[in-house]
């Protein structure tokens, strides 16, 4: 789950309770996108789940370095060739079950007199966006200068 998402408690618990109920089966639950060149389902990074099974699965298969910026969309190309290796290549199939949109958002709420944003959103890009920067060559050289530090014995 993201820091910057808003979640219905009611509609969590009744999800993770179905999920906890059927663990025995292979759900992956979140806000599906697929790409084009591979036809593999990954759960937008807001908020994603899956069951103990799928989990076992995953953790017995050999996982690779991550190698692209999208850690969500990684762990589901990760997750489905992992399945497709299991059993002598027999696929275990995943069930994909899709988030309800309206009870878990991500960085932005507006209604009932309430306008609220978290995360990225926070900040007018224009008036932050120079602090920002400042604020990572400041990291980058207190990084840099820690790193040649010698370290004791």
């Amino acid at each position: 789950m993201d820091f910057d998402a808003y979640l219905d408690k009611k509609y969590v618990r009744n999800v993770l309770k179905f999920m906890i109920d059927n663990s025995e089966k292979r759900i992956y639950y979140g806000n599906p996108y697929m790409k084009k060149e591979n036809n593999v389902v990954f759960m937008g990074g807001n908020f994603y789940a899956f069951t103990q099974t799928l989990l076992n699965d995953y953790c017995t298969c050999k996982i690779p370095n991550i190698d692209m910026d999208y850690e969500d969309e990684w762990f589901g190309n990760v997750l489905s060739a992992c399945t497709k290796s299991l059993d002598g290549g027999q696929k275990k199939e995943i069930k994909f079950m899709y988030n309800d949109m309206s009870k878990i958002l991500h960085r932005e709420y507006k209604g009932k007199g309430v306008e609220l944003k978290l995360g990225r959103l926070v900040y007018d890009k224009e008036d932050f966006l120079p602090q920002y920067e400042e604020m990572l060559r400041k990291v980058a050289s207190m990084s840099a200068a820690s790193a040649l530090k010698p370290t004791p014995n």
